[in-house]
């Protein structure tokens, strides 16, 4: 989003994906599954092709296949200090045995969860994991559910607020 000058929103998407249909040869819009990478990841395609994104990007960071493992490290780090500093605001305990003592379902746990899919790419299963959620699809479907009441996005934003 950075390279076209875009915001990192919905509006910033939307921009982006206009711009890729324009460019399609097909001329066609850009599929629902598209998107949904689009929404998750910053490119479309092929793992190569990100390859290729980077070395446009910054040259002296692109070292092929090994760079998503690097990356993935990153997020996984980020993710952990995001999740330390959002227990302590939160009050909760660090310790994964100390969490399993709480309900899996736990609204603090999945405020925390939300935060981390917000400001992180850690996959679902590392949040069950980490907040000792248990099932990766229960993670899934408390997202959602913490998504549907528009109250919960004030305390979203409360929390984030806690951690600047």
């Amino acid at each position: 989003m950075g390279a076209f000058e875009l915001a990192k929103d919905g509006r910033g998407r939307r921009a982006y994906v206009a711009w890729l249909e324009a460019r399609s040869e097909a001329g066609g819009e850009v599929g629902e599954e598209a998107m949904r990478e689009l929404r998750r990841g910053w490119y479309l395609g092929e793992p190569t092709f990100a390859d290729r994104l980077r070395v446009m990007i910054r040259p002296e960071e692109a070292r092929g296949a090994g760079r998503d493992a690097v990356a993935r490290s990153h997020d996984a780090g980020m993710a952990e200090e995001l999740a330390k500093k959002a227990l302590k605001a939160l009050g909760l305990p660090d310790a994964a045995d100390a969490l399993a003592g709480l309900r899996k379902g736990a609204p603090e746990k999945v405020l925390i969860a939300v935060l981390l899919r917000e400001h992180t790419s850690v996959s679902n299963g590392w949040i069950s994991q980490r907040l000792a959620m248990g099932y990766t699809g229960a993670v899934s479907r408390l997202i959602g559910m913490f998504h549907r009441d528009d109250g919960n996005t004030k305390k979203l934003r409360d929390l984030e607020e806690m951690l600047k």
